[in-house]
């Protein structure tokens, strides 16, 4: 199985970067980031590195970005201390990181120096000492990654004070929902278990489905947004979705909601930084419905172009 996916993927990568040439044969290849996540093997980040291809620019593996006012061993892990259960970092540690211009005190910069845009992946829970009220709403019930928790703070504020191009994905868009003052379902099926309510809508297959992605439709709420000019229409269908936890709206907020889940919840799954150029955030993953699912049993997803204009659209504002 793992030989026919690695071929798989190796076809992918022949066909995408015979698209991005075409496409951009005579246009100035792009330098787009790609935030550290430890697990780079992972499909939906090597899918992404192909996607950012596809779309006519360079892919650049960003490094670890590391705060000076923390301590790490040789190999990028944070000190014990710092870490409380689920590898959450401590309340204390995290305010460390979220002070005004914190990034100042890290490689922030020295990694942004590379790049004219960056996207931000999906992975692990974010540490709940990370949101600004310090109330995320029910409980989380898997590990946190501290140490990419750290790194893309920094770098997604520093970024977001340069105005660079910024496309952030499922957990990327909870990050760019905390770092912009918003709030945290931390576990969506015990949410609406708290509330006495059924869950009308799948974010990803339950466990037993060995935590396949969920296809579902999104609404475009706002046709003067990121979102409606990339798509063209207000509707999205068979996003795949892959997620437990979900960014909440609060007054302080500095993002706009531009796509929800269509089914009464108003469940988030696209938000837009209007104060900046762009940066876009969605809860879904494109790079997969782009790519295609060998790896899992769900086929039938977003059109594959449709699902490349996330990244294009990246790239023409890097490149403007």
């Amino acid at each position: 199985m793992k030989k026919a996916i690695h071929i798989y993927i190796l076809i992918c990568i022949m066909l995408t970067t015979v698209v991005g040439c075409k496409r951009n044969a005579n246009a100035e290849q792009i330098p787009v980031g790609i935030a550290w996540r430890p697990d780079s093997d992972a499909y939906t980040f090597r899918s992404t590195v192909e996607a950012v291809r596809a779309a006519g620019a360079t892919p650049i593996l960003l490094k670890q970005v590391i705060s000076s006012e923390l301590s790490y061993s040789a190999d990028g892990k944070l000190e014990q201390s710092y870490i409380s259960e689920l590898n959450m970092l401590r309340s204390e540690y995290a305010e460390l990181i979220k002070a005004k211009r914190s990034y100042e005190h890290s490689n922030a910069a020295a990694e942004a120096s590379k790049i004219r845009a960056v996207i931000f992946p999906g992975g692990a829970d974010i540490s709940p000492t990370l949101i600004a009220d310090h109330a995320p709403i029910g409980e989380s019930t898997e590990e946190c990654d501290a140490e990419r928790d750290v790194s893309d703070y920094l770098l997604m504020t520093y970024c977001l004070d340069q105005d660079m191009p910024i496309l952030a994905i499922c957990r990327g868009m909870q990050m760019l929902a905390i770092v912009s003052g918003g709030s945290m379902i931390q576990d969506i099926p015990s949410y609406f278990a708290a509330k006495g309510e059924d869950m009308p809508t799948l974010h990803r297959m339950p466990q037993s489905d060995n935590r396949d992605f969920a296809a579902h439709d999104i609404l475009i709420t706002d046709k003067g947004s990121l979102m409606y000019r990339i798509v063209g229409s207000e509707t999205i269908s068979k996003i795949p979705s892959w997620h437990h936890e979900a960014a909440v709206m609060t007054d302080t907020a500095l993002f706009a909601v531009t796509a929800v889940v269509p089914d009464g919840t108003g469940m988030i799954e696209a938000i837009e930084r209007k104060d900046k150029r762009f940066v876009l955030g969605v809860q879904f993953h494109p790079e997969i419905s782009f790519l295609g699912n060998p790896e899992g049993s769900l086929k039938d997803l977003t059109d594959p172009k449709l699902s490349l204009a996330f990244f294009t659209a990246l790239t023409d504002a890097a490149r403007e």
